[in-house]
Protein backbone atom coordinates (compact mmCIF):
# COMPACT_ATOMS: atom_id res chain seq x y z
CA UNK A 1 0.00 0.00 0.00
CA UNK A 2 1.17 3.40 -0.52
CA UNK A 3 0.09 6.23 1.23
CA UNK A 4 1.52 9.64 0.79
CA UNK A 5 1.18 12.44 4.00
CA UNK A 6 -1.04 9.61 6.06
CA UNK A 7 -4.19 10.66 3.86
CA UNK A 8 -2.99 10.25 0.26
CA UNK A 9 -3.70 6.41 -1.10
CA UNK A 10 -2.05 5.83 -4.32
CA UNK A 11 -2.82 3.13 -6.53
CA UNK A 12 0.52 2.88 -8.78
CA UNK A 13 -0.40 4.13 -12.79
CA UNK A 14 -4.13 4.26 -11.85
CA UNK A 15 -5.37 6.75 -9.25
CA UNK A 16 -4.92 8.91 -5.98
CA UNK A 17 -7.80 8.91 -3.19
CA UNK A 18 -7.67 11.46 -0.35
CA UNK A 19 -8.74 9.19 2.79
CA UNK A 20 -10.70 12.75 4.24
CA UNK A 21 -12.93 12.63 1.40
CA UNK A 22 -14.16 8.86 1.89
CA UNK A 23 -17.51 8.61 3.26
CA UNK A 24 -17.19 4.78 3.76
CA UNK A 25 -15.34 1.83 3.48
CA UNK A 26 -16.44 -1.92 2.92
CA UNK A 27 -14.37 -5.34 1.91
CA UNK A 28 -14.54 -8.82 1.18
CA UNK A 29 -12.65 -11.56 0.95
CA UNK A 30 -11.51 -11.77 -2.74
CA UNK A 31 -12.97 -15.03 -4.18
CA UNK A 32 -10.16 -15.96 -6.44
CA UNK A 33 -7.05 -15.64 -4.75
CA UNK A 34 -6.96 -16.09 -0.91
CA UNK A 35 -6.01 -14.13 1.91
CA UNK A 36 -6.23 -10.99 -0.22
CA UNK A 37 -9.39 -8.59 0.41
CA UNK A 38 -11.30 -6.28 -2.20
CA UNK A 39 -12.06 -2.96 -0.61
CA UNK A 40 -14.07 -0.40 -1.88
CA UNK A 41 -13.38 3.64 -0.88
CA UNK A 42 -16.70 5.04 -1.23
CA UNK A 43 -16.39 8.69 -2.23
CA UNK A 44 -20.22 10.45 -2.46
CA UNK A 45 -22.07 8.46 -5.28
CA UNK A 46 -18.44 7.26 -6.35
CA UNK A 47 -16.18 4.33 -5.19
CA UNK A 48 -12.90 3.85 -5.79
CA UNK A 49 -11.71 -0.33 -5.84
CA UNK A 50 -8.38 -1.10 -4.31
CA UNK A 51 -6.99 -4.99 -3.58
CA UNK A 52 -5.38 -5.07 -0.32
CA UNK A 53 -3.06 -8.54 -0.25
CA UNK A 54 -3.00 -9.29 3.69
CA UNK A 55 -5.60 -8.88 6.58
CA UNK A 56 -3.39 -6.51 7.78
CA UNK A 57 -3.31 -4.22 5.00
CA UNK A 58 -7.12 -3.49 5.60
CA UNK A 59 -6.68 -3.03 8.99
CA UNK A 60 -3.69 0.00 8.45
CA UNK A 61 -6.10 1.27 5.44
CA UNK A 62 -8.95 1.49 7.99
CA UNK A 63 -6.61 3.05 10.71
CA UNK A 64 -5.38 5.92 8.40
CA UNK A 65 -8.71 6.49 6.80
CA UNK A 66 -9.54 6.70 10.67
CA UNK A 67 -6.34 9.18 11.44
CA UNK A 68 -7.36 11.46 7.88
CA UNK A 69 -10.71 11.88 9.41
CA UNK A 70 -8.92 12.78 12.79
CA UNK A 71 -10.05 9.77 15.31
CA UNK A 72 -8.69 6.76 15.92
CA UNK A 73 -9.49 3.19 15.76
CA UNK A 74 -8.05 -0.39 15.94
CA UNK A 75 -10.13 -3.06 14.40
CA UNK A 76 -9.16 -6.86 14.62
CA UNK A 77 -9.14 -9.53 12.36
CA UNK A 78 -12.19 -11.23 13.71
CA UNK A 79 -14.04 -7.85 12.61
CA UNK A 80 -12.79 -8.13 9.22
CA UNK A 81 -13.31 -11.60 8.56
CA UNK A 82 -16.39 -12.55 7.32
CA UNK A 83 -18.12 -15.74 9.79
Amino acid sequence: MILQENKFLIKKGTYIVDLEKVDFITWRNNEKEEGKYLVRLHIGSKEATYMCQTIDDVKDLIRNWAIANGKVTEIDNEAIIWA
